[in-house]
Protein backbone atom coordinates (compact mmCIF):
# COMPACT_ATOMS: atom_id res chain seq x y z
CA UNK A 1 0.00 0.00 0.00
CA UNK A 2 1.57 3.50 -0.96
CA UNK A 3 0.15 6.17 0.65
CA UNK A 4 -0.69 9.75 -0.84
CA UNK A 5 0.74 12.90 -0.34
CA UNK A 6 -2.41 14.00 1.87
CA UNK A 7 -2.56 10.56 4.12
CA UNK A 8 1.42 11.23 4.37
CA UNK A 9 0.79 14.44 6.10
CA UNK A 10 -2.10 13.04 8.02
CA UNK A 11 0.03 10.54 9.42
CA UNK A 12 3.01 13.31 10.03
CA UNK A 13 0.84 14.61 12.76
CA UNK A 14 1.70 10.95 14.29
CA UNK A 15 5.08 12.03 14.89
CA UNK A 16 7.36 15.24 16.98
CA UNK A 17 8.78 17.52 14.58
CA UNK A 18 12.28 16.97 15.48
CA UNK A 19 14.33 15.17 13.34
CA UNK A 20 16.04 13.36 16.54
CA UNK A 21 12.48 12.08 17.54
CA UNK A 22 11.85 10.97 14.07
CA UNK A 23 14.76 9.07 13.53
CA UNK A 24 14.55 6.86 17.25
CA UNK A 25 11.14 6.29 16.60
CA UNK A 26 11.95 4.88 12.69
CA UNK A 27 15.33 2.88 14.12
CA UNK A 28 12.54 1.11 16.99
CA UNK A 29 9.90 0.34 14.27
CA UNK A 30 12.08 -1.10 11.77
CA UNK A 31 14.11 -3.12 14.25
CA UNK A 32 10.44 -4.15 15.51
CA UNK A 33 9.64 -5.10 11.64
CA UNK A 34 13.04 -6.39 10.50
CA UNK A 35 13.35 -8.83 13.43
CA UNK A 36 9.25 -10.01 13.16
CA UNK A 37 8.35 -8.50 16.25
CA UNK A 38 4.91 -7.96 16.89
CA UNK A 39 3.61 -4.29 16.26
CA UNK A 40 0.93 -5.16 19.83
CA UNK A 41 4.84 -4.78 21.83
CA UNK A 42 4.53 -1.35 20.80
CA UNK A 43 1.62 -0.65 23.02
CA UNK A 44 3.97 -1.23 26.14
CA UNK A 45 7.54 -0.37 24.88
CA UNK A 46 6.65 3.51 25.64
CA UNK A 47 5.98 2.94 29.19
CA UNK A 48 9.07 0.26 29.65
CA UNK A 49 10.70 2.42 28.28
CA UNK A 50 10.31 5.34 30.65
CA UNK A 51 10.20 2.54 33.35
CA UNK A 52 13.43 1.57 32.88
CA UNK A 53 15.54 5.58 31.75
CA UNK A 54 13.46 7.46 34.18
CA UNK A 55 15.98 10.09 33.70
CA UNK A 56 16.24 10.35 30.48
CA UNK A 57 14.57 13.39 28.20
CA UNK A 58 14.53 11.12 24.86
CA UNK A 59 12.23 8.22 27.18
CA UNK A 60 10.43 10.73 28.60
CA UNK A 61 9.06 12.12 25.11
CA UNK A 62 9.45 8.88 23.10
CA UNK A 63 5.88 7.87 22.26
CA UNK A 64 5.34 5.04 19.61
CA UNK A 65 2.51 2.28 19.76
CA UNK A 66 0.91 0.28 17.53
CA UNK A 67 -0.82 2.06 14.64
CA UNK A 68 2.05 4.81 14.75
CA UNK A 69 4.64 1.42 13.92
CA UNK A 70 3.01 0.84 11.37
CA UNK A 71 2.22 3.84 9.26
CA UNK A 72 5.97 4.70 9.87
CA UNK A 73 6.98 1.70 8.74
CA UNK A 74 4.91 1.90 5.83
CA UNK A 75 5.94 5.20 5.01
CA UNK A 76 9.37 4.41 5.11
CA UNK A 77 9.04 1.54 2.66
CA UNK A 78 7.16 3.92 0.46
CA UNK A 79 10.05 6.57 0.61
CA UNK A 80 12.49 4.12 -0.03
CA UNK A 81 10.70 2.19 -3.17
CA UNK A 82 10.27 5.97 -4.49
CA UNK A 83 13.76 6.55 -4.59
CA UNK A 84 14.95 3.60 -5.47
CA UNK A 85 12.67 3.92 -8.65
CA UNK A 86 13.69 7.63 -8.60
CA UNK A 87 17.33 6.25 -9.38
CA UNK A 88 16.65 3.27 -11.41
CA UNK A 89 14.70 5.74 -13.72
CA UNK A 90 17.62 8.57 -13.95
CA UNK A 91 20.14 5.80 -15.04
Amino acid sequence: MVYSKAKRSQIGQYFESSEYARRVKLIWALMMATEDLTFLLADDMTQAFRAMFPDSSISKSFSLERTQTRDLTILEIASFIESSSTKTKKK
